[in-house]
């Protein structure tokens, strides 16, 4: 397999391009092996790996994966796409139509040259749940079977490098839960380093390690996943893109003996879940709209909400004509306000608040 120590380049790129209104400037040195490109639409997260895998010339500038360079403006020099050893999953599935499902991941595997050893394809065809298509042509496939069958090749292929650019667009919910834990055992297990372009913070959490984060064509942000949300150009970004939130609760049992909903807790304090079928002591993650969180800084009573966190206020910033407030209750937990509710309830650092949810703004992870 690839392997890949900390600390090495994944991506080391200095490149410029213009197209149109956008005026693309990057300058990265990418050692995780996954990072996500987060950004609106239009702030060049699919232009960036297309000039990575190839599909793009960069007005200049210079491009290294895993130590070799494949673009240098000033030398003269650039690598064409199919010989840089680098996979791309698109939006929309890039099948061979006259292939069925099980030769189009053959072709995946020819692709694998002598770079690594082969993936292990029974469990690839398992985890994606592809067994049932392999006699099957594209053409007689859903969107949603199209695109586990490109992800499929891509990973056969072993490459150097895999990009993702919005891969889950097409795939239902339910098996969007799945396939992320899936993804980030590209990295984990198979040691294929990616890059992994979405809307969604929520996926790159799930995913990768890293964070980009591009608006307008320049880089606003990079480093850790798990600090990238105390960064104001973070929050200013995924504010307009609607964070939501996701906490780690621990189940309790039913909340009354003819079953219904669940109890819960989150950093010791109780929550009121809907009914879920998961173990009583088992962890899960629930997500909650900042949008859907209710701040209040005396004890609220005669209300009907049954959830009240307490908590202290972390940070306050201004998204235009919203307040996103960030609450610490044992884990980090942001709503969202009006300026003029920020300025009566007098937010700030520091400030205890209770943060009020309804149950059924509660809902577990792959809902």
């Amino acid at each position: 397999m690839i392997e890949h120590q900390p600390g090495d380049a994944i991506v080391q790129t200095q490149l410029s391009l213009q197209r149109g209104s956008l005026q693309l400037d990057v300058d990265l040195a990418l050692t995780a092996a996954a990072t996500g490109i987060f950004g609106p639409s239009g702030a060049g997260k699919s232009t960036l790996l297309a000039l990575i895998a190839g599909l793009t010339a960069p007005t200049r500038g210079s491009l290294q994966v895993r130590g070799e360079t494949l673009v240098d403006t000033a030398r003269n020099v650039a690598v064409p796409a199919h010989r840089r050893g680098i996979a791309v999953v698109f939006q929309e599935p890039r099948l061979f139509p006259h292939l069925n499902v099980a030769q189009n991941l053959a072709y995946g595997s020819t692709r694998r040259g002598t770079r690594t050893t082969p993936i292990d394809m029974p469990q690839l065809i398992e985890l994606l749940e592809l067994g049932p298509l392999l006699t099957r042509s594209p053409r007689n496939l859903s969107g949603g079977e199209k695109q586990r069958v490109n992800l499929a090749r891509a990973i056969a292929s072993a490459p150097r490098l895999l990009l993702l650019d919005e891969p889950l667009t097409a795939v239902d919910q339910a098996l969007r839960s799945q396939v992320l834990p899936f993804l980030r055992k590209t990295w984990e297990e198979w040691n294929i380093p990616l890059l992994y372009v979405s809307h969604s913070f929520a996926e790159i959490e799930e995913v990768c390690t890293d964070v980009v984060v591009l608006d307008q064509g320049r880089v606003v942000s990079s480093g850790e996943v798990a600090t990238a949300l105390t960064d104001p150009e973070v929050l200013r970004v995924a504010g307009a893109l609607g964070l939501d939130n996701f906490l780690r609760v621990t189940l309790g049992p039913a909340a009354d003996p003819d079953g219904g909903n669940r109890t819960a807790t989150v950093a010791g304090q109780p929550l009121l879940l809907a009914p879920s079928d998961r173990a009583t002591g088992a962890e899960t993650w629930i997500r909650v709209r900042p949008q859907d969180v209710i701040l209040a800084t005396a004890v609220p009573a005669g209300i009907s909400t049954q959830n009240r966190l307490h908590g202290e206020v972390q940070r306050v910033d201004r998204l235009g004509a919203r307040v996103l407030v960030t609450t610490d209750v044992g884990q980090p937990l942001r709503a969202e306000i009006t300026p003029e509710a920020a300025a009566e309830l007098a937010l700030r650092p520091g400030v205890a608040v209770h943060c009020l949810i309804k149950t059924v703004a509660l809902q577990e992870k792959g809902d």
